[in-house]
């Protein structure tokens, strides 16, 4: 009787969210180092393994993910030797986005109407350049695409949609305007069909929409964390240590981001960085709107344009992630700044430069 008492006293006592990290969360050791090289998780705290993490002891090297349980592994992450990720970007897209679109000015201009001068046009070097471009659009797109990231592909839908809209308003001909956009649009349907619409249209209905897919408790602490500190913030990089004394939800874990950078901007900078940033990206479109209108080549507009698009898509995915934290995507970024910044050069000097010589 005694025994049975204990018993029922332990079940009563147990924490079921214990138990379940109990169950799922299981070390694989070397067996002659002893070093750790697997951990799994339960991401969806459902009670099913659905993540494998391949350790280099204390370190991170790749995480194998099963977002929907069905045993296919449909995410990787993988991690560098300090442990920070390294994801698949989509800046490098919107640019090859711009290269084709430039390719399709560029590469039919003087072209003659009929199927006999579009045949000879599709053996030339252009045409080649342009067919090398899809494949590579294709490519980064697919890349993307597999990462199941909804802000990614959330961003890669709108730099797809911006590099259309930007064919048919600037393109000259209706030839040009039609060829741009079919090459977005069968670029697409590759992407999706390889993929599979019901992959992707599942991996967005699983997100909890309703608190915005887990990304309203860290915004509502990175709130309280502004409204604690408006002026000057937390100090740059201290976020994961304000959020120690501030955190307010999801207890069970520290959320050392606050999945936004905006407001993690205004949290760990206050007014004395938010108004400075404003000013400079005010600053920053103005003189790339300047630079778009002082533009006299065909290629050089269209790589503009694409950095100005990889630009709008990172923006995006910066109101639900934390993308440029990482050192990878920064560097990416500014690479695009430079990109839509760069001055047109003066055909009349490089001309004269080029007799000189």
């Amino acid at each position: 009787m005694a025994l049975v008492c204990v018993m029922l006293l332990t079940a009563a006592c147990s924490d079921p969210d214990k138990e379940r990290i109990k169950r799922t969360t299981l070390a694989t050791y070397d067996r002659n180092t002893g070093k750790l090289i697997q951990l799994t998780h339960d991401r969806n705290k459902n009670g099913v393994i659905d993540t494998w993490t391949d350790m280099d002891g204390t370190k991170p090297l790749r995480f194998r993910i099963d977002l929907d349980e069905d045993g296919k592994i449909d995410r990787w992450e993988y991690y560098d030797d300090n442990g920070a990720l390294l994801k698949v970007g989509f800046s490098r897209l919107p640019v090859t986005l711009g290269q084709l679109c430039s390719g399709v000015a560029l590469g039919r201009r003087g072209l003659k109407p009929g199927f006999r001068w579009t045949l000879l046009w599709l053996s030339s070097p252009d045409a080649n350049r342009l067919l090398l471009l899809v494949g590579a659009s294709a490519v980064m797109a697919l890349s993307l695409i597999l990462t199941m990231s909804r802000s990614g592909m959330a961003a890669a839908a709108l730099a797809a949609i911006v590099t259309a809209g930007l064919s048919l308003k600037r393109h000259a001909t209706r030839a040009r305007k039609i060829t741009g956009v079919a090459i977005v649009c069968a670029v697409t349907l590759m992407v999706v069909g390889w993929t599979g619409a019901d992959t992707i249209a599942r991996r967005f209905s699983d997100a909890n929409w309703g608190e915005i897919n887990n990304r309203k408790g860290p915004w509502m602490d990175a709130i309280g964390i502004v409204a604690r500190y408006p002026l000057v913030g937390t100090g740059l990089n201290t976020y994961g240590v304000a959020t120690l004394f501030y955190q307010r939800h999801d207890l069970s874990q520290h959320y050392a981001q606050a999945h936004n950078d905006y407001l993690q901007l205004a949290a760990e900078g206050g007014a004395l960085l938010v108004i400075p940033a404003a000013a400079s990206a005010v600053i920053f479109i103005t003189v790339v709107r300047r630079r778009f209108q002082q533009e006299i080549s065909t290629t050089g507009y269209w790589i503009r344009a694409g950095a100005v698009t990889g630009l709008l898509a990172i923006a995006l995915q910066e109101v639900v992630e934390f993308s440029l934290q990482m050192p990878g995507n920064a560097l990416l970024f500014v690479v695009l700044c430079a990109i839509a910044l760069h001055r047109t050069p003066n055909r009349r000097l490089l001309y004269r430069i080029h007799h000189e010589r």
